[in-house]
């Protein structure tokens, strides 16, 4: 027995490098904020805000005109009211005449709660668009058989399971997992439950996490060409966020799979059709509406911080140029890129979305998908992590990741503390925005992204091709 605490002793406190005690803490420190802070700041603005759940309230408000046989495209888009009515603002367009979208309602509505609506308006708060295409937007239209209050808290449980599970099912997305930790993978869990975008979607009910989730497992099921073509059929709905999953099996020439999706997605229209105004012609030139509305609005994308259409042009072009460069080349895991083929795919899908978010309309409830980012990191670090890169490169990418992770986590405080230093007080408003410094943060990850394809991995061909030519 004594001899067995000899040996055993020195093993245990060998986990106590510094190394395991840095991750303890940062651990710790994501658990306390997730506790003290994510958490409470999801509840009490769900509970207290006067437009908590409007995004999902547009598609809860939708689903009411497909109860009635009314395709809620052309009844909320194709109506010369204001698009944007909101039953809270006195004035601001009239629900009630025969052209305004409540017309075409019949009351009384009832509700599988009990709750029946006799007077108008059946809207609850501010009518949103329904941004998404026709085969997410039927699906969640499913809500609008319950009350308002009950299906906000409906849709939010369903929002919080598919914030618990993306992150774990993200990871099956590594092929070398195994070699990840406990504490690893809790530490990349616990970071995008903490992303702004995560809690403030969240709050407004958005459908950025429903579609993440059925695009996570699009991709972990690529292998069975019709489960994967329906679940990104789905998944493309709202094609802002879809597009690069969708570009991604095309890279991949999973075929299969695309025509599957795109057929979902005519489906969606058909099913539309025996309604009221329910052409496909209608339902086709509603999403042009909803594409030329969100194009102009403020975001996340890069052009939104400049109001010379000349630089708009610009930036735009600048991230085009960068994207098709690096999806026009066939990187071969190990001669043209050190990376593996894991990790070059993985890296692959993260410069689609980041090229995608930077250059069209996106908003900070956008954000989770910037997961993606976080796998091709994780990957290249497992496989990498014990590899010296040199102290000048190590610092300046710790640095890197510190300053991405922070604005990912807390876009608002930068901000902030601009608009407390008066020496600063040059900076454009448009530059100090959470929406500015979630473009800076995904600029930082796209320089990071594309230096990951040309850094020499070790144990790679590329990289001795690297070495040779230093020499």
């Amino acid at each position: 027995m004594e001899h067995q605490r000899l040996i055993q002793t020195p093993m245990f406190f060998s986990r106590l490098s510094p190394y395991f005690i840095a991750k303890v803490v940062v651990l710790l420190t994501l658990l306390l904020n997730t506790a003290a802070y994510t958490i409470p700041w999801v509840f009490a603005n769900s509970l207290s805000k006067e437009y908590s759940g409007i995004d999902f309230h547009g598609y809860w408000y939708a689903g009411h005109y497909l109860r009635q046989g009314v395709n809620p495209y052309a009844a909320i888009l194709n109506s010369p009211d204001p698009v944007y009515w909101d039953p809270l603002v006195p004035d601001s367009g009239n629900p009630y005449k025969p052209t305004a979208p409540e017309y075409a309602l019949t009351l009384p509505v009832t509700y599988l709660d009990g709750v029946t609506v006799t007077q108008p308006p059946v809207a609850q708060t501010m009518i949103v668009v329904p941004a998404m295409t026709a085969p997410l937007n039927l699906l969640i239209g499913l809500f609008s058989w319950f009350s308002w209050q009950t299906a906000r808290w409906l849709w939010l449980a369903l929002n919080l399971i598919f914030t618990a599970v993306i992150p774990w099912l993200a990871l099956r997305l590594v092929n070398n997992r195994h070699k990840l930790d406990t504490l690893d993978k809790w530490i990349f869990a616990l970071v995008f439950y903490n992303f702004y975008g995560v809690r403030q979607g969240l709050v407004v009910g958005q459908q950025t996490m429903i579609c993440l989730f059925l695009l996570v497992l699009a991709l972990l099921f690529h292998d069975k060409w019709l489960l994967s073509g329906i679940l990104l059929g789905f998944g493309i709905s709202k094609y802002s966020v879809g597009l690069p999953a969708f570009l991604y099996f095309l890279r991949q020439r999973n075929y299969r799979s695309v025509l599957v999706a795109v057929i979902v997605q005519v489906v969606g229209i058909l099913l539309l059709v025996p309604l009221k105004w329910g052409s496909p012609m209608d339902t086709l030139s509603a999403y042009l509406q909803v594409f030329s509305v969100n194009f102009i609005q403020e975001g996340v994308h890069l052009s939104a911080r400049f109001a010379d259409v000349r630089l708009q042009g610009f930036s735009f072009g600048v991230i085009l140029v960068v994207i098709v460069y690096f999806m026009s080349r066939q990187q071969v895991p190990g001669k043209t890129t050190g990376l593996s083929e894991n990790a070059a795919r993985l890296n692959d899908l993260n410069i689609l979305t980041l090229g995608i978010f930077l250059t069209t309309y996106h908003r900070v409830h956008d954000m989770p998908f910037m997961i993606f980012f976080l796998l091709a990191c994780l990957v290249v670090w497992i496989e990498n992590r014990d590899l010296a890169i040199g102290r000048f490169p190590s610092i300046v990418l710790a640095l890197t990741m510190t300053a991405i992770l922070s604005l990912l986590l807390f876009p608002t405080v930068p901000g902030k503390v601009i608009a407390r230093l008066e020496v600063l007080s040059f900076i454009p408003p448009a530059w100090t925005s959470l929406e500015a410094f979630s473009s800076i943060a995904m600029l930082l990850m796209l320089a990071l992204s594309a230096w990951l394809y040309r850094a020499p991995w070790q144990g790679s061909e590329f990289a001795e091709n690297v070495q040779q030519g230093m020499e």
